[in-house]
């Protein structure tokens, strides 16, 4: 939800032009009301157990429900007060939401809120949310690796620092200059999948032996068509995403979390939640 107030604009003229609300602006009123709610339920067991299948959190035990992501919470309440089905709809957006929360959506059983873009004005909703030049329907989910740029650093959420080709052979984190050291290549080997390849001596980042261990580490090393080179880009929302080894299927992180500078890059279990193995180009 980082682009906050655009989004929720998009999806308020989507369900008054899709007549599942007389007013789209009354989402943010049910939102609100489903928070309060939600947050006088979740206090003790017997309330939970008594409002959890009203309030739209049926599959979830309190502890669960309390523990739910804030993208996946959204998810479930916002179809929930429209009443549609949005998974497709924030996959279009690419909005990130975990299994559990698909399952509760699923099991609301209401139909699918079209994948459907309003242009408008830049103030012009304010005058009312039907006042849209035009819309346009989206047909797929839209090729987001074209928006990645072929060649530049690529910085880490966590640190905000930047995958650095050291002098040894290591590739780690530092801060971010631009430096060929840390300019690196994207090698379009198939769809979605890179080689990334540093632009001072043109090596590869690839794990270690082609290592399928969570924790093992990523170096330089001389291009190969191997697949412990090959990364998969999974776009977690508009700007932020993995890099997933195709070999091992373990994601690109900042090792053991560490934000510093001069912290080592490795492979670790994925986990879409967790900053240190998001990456974004800056």
């Amino acid at each position: 939800w980082n682009e906050g107030v655009g989004i929720y604009i998009q999806l308020m003229m989507a369900v008054q032009a899709e007549g599942l609300l007389q007013d789209g602006w009354n989402m943010y009123a049910r939102l609100h009301l489903l928070d309060r709610e939600f947050n006088r339920a979740d206090n003790d067991d017997d309330s939970w157990l008594a409002k959890h299948d009203s309030l739209g959190f049926g599959h979830f035990t309190r502890e669960q429900a309390k523990a739910l992501s804030n993208n996946d919470w959204l998810a479930i309440g916002l179809s929930y007060i429209v009443g549609a089905d949005l998974r497709d709809y924030l996959d279009m957006w690419g909005l990130a939401y975990g299994e559990a929360a698909a399952t509760q959506i699923a099991a609301f059983g209401f139909d699918t809120l079209p994948r459907k873009f309003y242009e408008i004005g830049a103030n012009q909703y304010c005058y009312g949310l039907d006042t849209y030049t035009q819309s346009f329907e989206i047909d797929n989910l839209g090729n987001y690796e074209s928006e990645l740029q072929s060649q530049s650093a690529i910085q880490s959420r966590a640190s905000g620092r930047c995958i650095d080709a050291a002098s040894s052979e290591r590739v780690l984190q530092w801060s971010c200059h631009s430096g060929d050291n840390q300019t690196w290549r994207m090698d379009n080997v198939e769809q979605d999948v890179y080689q990334l390849v540093e632009q001072r001596n043109q090596s590869c980042a690839g794990v270690d032996a082609g290592s399928n261990a969570d924790g093992a580490n990523v170096s330089q090393q001389t291009c190969t068509v191997d697949t412990a080179q090959q990364w998969q880009v999974q776009w977690v929302n508009l700007s932020d995403f993995q890099l997933v080894n195709v070999n091992s299927g373990l994601c690109l992180a900042l090792e053991d979390g560490n934000t510093a500078n001069g912290a080592n890059i490795a492979q670790q279990s994925c986990d879409a939640k967790d900053n240190s193995q998001l990456w974004l180009q800056p």
